[in-house]
């Protein structure tokens, strides 16, 4: 799984960080490959799955970034099915996870927005998704 959100962040925030520019450097000539690395798989019909290596409290809201950053080379179509049925598939849960049907777990979230016409939009959940619903109990419900 490429993570591209890990590449972003260190670009952006590796020397604040205090990384040496030496290692930025590298970084910035990682991000090409990746993307062209990702392309070559989705021609060559390998699976990819989607998630990052951003942990923490402090990167939370930089975790749905991977999908914009994706957009870059990828249709919204097939970053959905990576974060969904491609990861269960993955994590071989293809029978019980990654799908909305009878039989199914699913954590389910509504948008306020269509992610086809801008993926960006769940890096706005603070604004756009305005119920999640994770092992069945409301997480967030500003529906009603």
């Amino acid at each position: 799984m490429p993570t591209l959100a890990v590449v972003h962040e260190i670009l952006e925030s590796g020397a604040e960080a205090g990384m040496p520019q030496e290692s930025i450097d590298k970084v910035e000539g990682m991000l090409d490959t990746v993307l062209a690395s990702i392309e070559s798989c989705r021609r060559a019909g390998v699976k990819i799955g989607m998630g990052t290596d951003l942990f923490g409290t402090e990167f939370h809201d930089m975790q749905a970034s991977e999908m914009r950053y994706r957009s870059a080379v990828d249709r919204p179509i097939d970053i959905l099915r990576s974060a969904t049925s491609v990861n269960a598939e993955i994590a071989q849960r293809g029978d019980d996870l990654g799908r909305v049907a009878p039989g199914y777990f699913a954590d389910l979230l509504v948008l306020d927005g269509n992610p086809l016409d801008d993926i960006g939009i769940f890096e706005r959940y603070r604004a756009q998704m305005p119920l999640i619903m994770k092992g069945g109990a409301f997480i967030r419900n500003e529906l009603g």
